[in-house]
């Protein structure tokens, strides 16, 4: 049996490579409701994605830190790019559902402890409904 080396070592040296050789490729592809596509990130989009993300995380934590990556379902291409993000940062990508109760804010409080976040990842609605949780 030949020996082969595997041509990329981790995800983050294919996206990058993917980007360069192949920017208008499809890398994802959403399915709003399971089977309708409603959105696509191509390697290029994804690759410029992750880099900002990646660099937000470093201007924030250190590498080896962990972010919480709290998302709904609606937005899977901004858990995709924010999750590429922590890879391309090298954080620790921690996901969590979304909250939809007060119980269930206990919980992702709980995992926050737990998985030892120092950062959160998530959308600007969803940010506004956790706090609306926590205040009322």
């Amino acid at each position: 049996m030949a020996n082969h080396k595997p041509k990329y070592s981790n995800l983050v040296d294919l996206v990058v490579d993917r980007a360069l050789n192949q920017p208008n490729q499809i890398a994802y592809t959403f399915l709003a409701d399971g089977e309708t596509e409603s959105g696509l990130l191509t390697y290029q989009q994804l690759d410029q994605q992750a880099r900002a993300i990646a660099a937000q995380l470093q201007s924030l934590v250190a590498a080896g830190s962990r972010a919480l990556l709290v998302y709904p379902y609606t937005a899977g291409l901004e858990f995709i790019a924010a999750f590429f993000g922590c890879l391309y940062a090298s954080v620790v990508a921690v996901t969590a559902n979304p909250p939809r109760s007060k119980q269930a804010i206990a919980q992702l409080q709980q995992r926050v402890i737990s998985s030892q976040a120092t950062v959160a990842l998530t959308t600007t609605d969803l940010w506004k409904r956790i706090q609306q949780q926590c205040s009322s």
